[in-house]
C-alpha cells in the first residue's frame, strides 16, 4: 500500500515481468527434471509442488528479498 499503483495501461509483465517469469519457469522446470532423474515421478511431483509454494512466497514482493520480508503480515500465505 506504500507504493503508488501501476498505470492502468501498463501490462502485467512490464518492468521485467517477463524476465522473472522465464527465469523462474526454467529454474522450476530444471529442478523438477533433476528430481525426476534422481527419484522418479513421485519425487518430481513433490518438488514441483513445493517449489510452487516457495515461488508464491517469493513473488509477494519482487523488490524485497525473501529474507527481508515480514512473513507474519500474511499468515494465510504461510498456512
Amino acid at each position: 500500500m506504500k507504493k503508488k499503483p501501476r498505470e492502468p495501461e501498463e501490462g502485467l509483465f512490464a518492468h521485467g515481468g517477463w524476465m522473472f517469469t522465464v527465469f523462474y519457469g526454467i529454474l522450476i522446470a530444471g529442478l523438477t527434471l533433476y528430481a525426476f532423474h534422481l527419484g522418479g515421478q513421485t519425487y518430481a511431483f513433490t518438488v514441483l509442488g513445493v517449489s510452487q509454494l516457495f515461488h508464491a512466497i517469493g513473488m509477494r514482493d519482487r523488490d524485497c528479498s525473501v529474507f527481508r520480508m515480514n512473513h507474519l503480515e500474511n499468515p494465510l500465505m504461510i498456512l
